[in-house]
């Protein structure tokens, strides 16, 4: 679990310093309350459209959080998602999407259910 608090405060340090991010959701196990030694950090990335690439497929913005051991990325038209695996185990799991599609929810074809959760979508 202090790998998981680690990561999170690294990246929310990393992510406030870039203008280009609009907003950021923590989302799954770590956000409920749930989490234990075996989670990952899964986390909303909103970013400007113009920072899009540096970001997705980029990882160059994770470096400030630690070695990467190992990485996997997919994409769709709306999100880019990047799972890593830090050398000391840390994983996280990033949905990156910039505003432009995140205002075009409703066309994802397994858009997630931001309802009753909106208010954990703050802007930095």
């Amino acid at each position: 679990m202090a790998e998981a608090q680690q990561s999170h405060a690294q990246l929310q340090q990393t992510l406030q310093a870039d203008e280009a991010v609009t907003a950021v959701a923590i989302l799954g196990s770590v956000a409920q309350s749930r989490a234990d030694e075996w989670s990952d950090l899964d986390l909303l990335i909103v970013v400007e459209d113009a920072a899009f690439d540096r970001f997705f497929p980029a990882l160059a913005w994770l470096e400030p959080c630690g070695e990467l051991f190992a990485y996997e990325q997919s994409a769709s038209p709306f999100v880019g998602v990047t799972r890593v695996c830090f050398a000391d185990f840390r994983r996280l799991d990033c949905v990156i999407t910039t505003e432009a599609a995140l205002a075009r929810l409703a066309e994802w074809p397994h858009a997630p259910h931001l309802g009753e959760r909106s208010a954990d979508l703050r802007a930095l």
